[in-house]
């Protein structure tokens, strides 16, 4: 006879709809920049268009989603340490945004950073992201393009709506703290061929 499983801690319980309960989203009217570059356009499609079933976000993936928050702040601290300017936020105080196809296409920045000891005259958009191991250590096999195709695009389309000519990855192992690096050049032809996607979905009827 299987065990019985234990039941879950109220404490636990209360906290994960916590961040049901104050979990708003954040967009839904566009094409996210994070989404671009995915390879099913019917999938881009029927996101757009709401035709995807919505399913809320259990608060244990929200809490998730706050670590990540964590992890960019704590990312422009390091960067600032060393001397990097960081820019966070617009004068209104929120993310930086950006909107493209007629503001069908959107996403917030996490940064732009001068000062890296690589390229210290260039701004770069920043991109800023924790992994678990087993995707950690794909990255640093592969690199970011091959092993994290839908960030590259991110990045590709950040560096386009801002006329930015370099991106820089960076990113936390969240099993070992350990830190990646990663820069770039803007690849225009690529992009250019993103947009012109998501146009073509945008724009589809069907």
């Amino acid at each position: 006879m299987p065990p019985i499983p234990r039941p879950q801690s109220s404490t636990v319980g209360a906290i994960y709809r916590a961040y049901e309960e104050a979990n708003v989203q954040r967009d839904g009217k566009t094409i996210p920049a994070g989404q671009i570059a995915e390879e099913c356009s019917r999938k881009l499609w029927y996101d757009f268009r709401w035709v995807t079933p919505h399913e809320d976000i259990p608060g244990r993936t929200l809490r998730i989603f706050a670590t990540g928050t964590i992890e960019e702040e704590r990312w422009i601290a390091d960067l600032r340490s060393i001397g990097c300017e960081v820019d966070d936020r617009q004068d209104d105080g929120r993310h930086i945004r950006i909107d493209l196809c007629n503001g069908h296409v959107g996403g917030y920045l996490d940064s732009e950073i001068l000062g890296l000891p690589e390229a210290p005259k260039t701004w770069h958009v920043g991109e800023i992201k924790s992994h678990n191991l087993k995707s950690f250590t794909a990255l640093k096999k592969d690199g970011v393009q091959k092993s994290k195709p839908l960030h590259y695009g991110q990045m590709q389309t950040y560096c386009h709506a801002r006329g930015r000519d370099r991106w820089a990855y960076l990113a936390v192992c969240k099993d070992n703290d350990e830190l990646y690096f990663e820069r770039g050049e803007y690849d225009a032809e690529y992009c250019l061929r993103l947009l012109a996607k998501a146009d073509s979905i945008i724009q589809a009827n069907d």
